[in-house]
């Protein structure tokens, strides 16, 4: 029982792989790790975007968040709120960041329309518009919040 069934190599049988072997194995090798590579890429690339994406959401909170507690103590000591016009900036590398602020008055209720009312005599609402823009590579984040106050209504003596 040589050749066949026996573990030993025949006498026709040479050590080693043959070329075809060798360079089909690289190919597949060269097809899976390029396949692997470039998801890799994709992911990390995902993964960045991610980041900056992130960084730019909290950097802006984080400059929102010092007029909010300007409101929020001006509230508590139940002064009145001034607080001026703003416009910020923060660059870095990877992104910038433009935070302004302004003062709307808008006429509260929906009888604009309406002709019959007069407009002196509606009652008016501040709210203090912010608006922060990120620019970086991946593209543009905008965020706009209304932070809403009413006016102190005069009393009547």
């Amino acid at each position: 029982m040589h050749g066949f069934l026996s573990m030993t190599p025949s006498k026709f049988h040479k050590k080693g792989f043959m070329y075809i072997e060798v360079m089909f194995a690289l190919a597949l090798l060269g097809i899976f790790g390029s396949s692997l590579f470039i998801s890799q890429t994709i992911l990390f690339k995902k993964i960045l975007r991610a980041h900056i994406s992130t960084q730019a959401g909290i950097k802006m909170d984080t400059l929102i968040s010092e007029y909010k507690i300007k409101i929020k103590q001006a509230e508590l000591a139940e002064q009145p709120i001034n607080i001026a016009s703003i416009s910020k900036e923060y660059n870095n590398p990877d992104m910038g960041i433009v935070v302004s602020g302004s003062y709307v008055d808008l006429p509260d209720g929906s009888s604009e329309k309406d002709d019959t009312s007069k407009k002196t005599d509606q009652k008016k609402s501040s709210l203090f518009q912010i608006k922060a823009e990120a620019t970086h590579e991946f593209g543009k984040e905008e965020v706009k919040l209304l932070l809403f106050k009413p006016q102190s209504e005069k009393k009547e003596s």
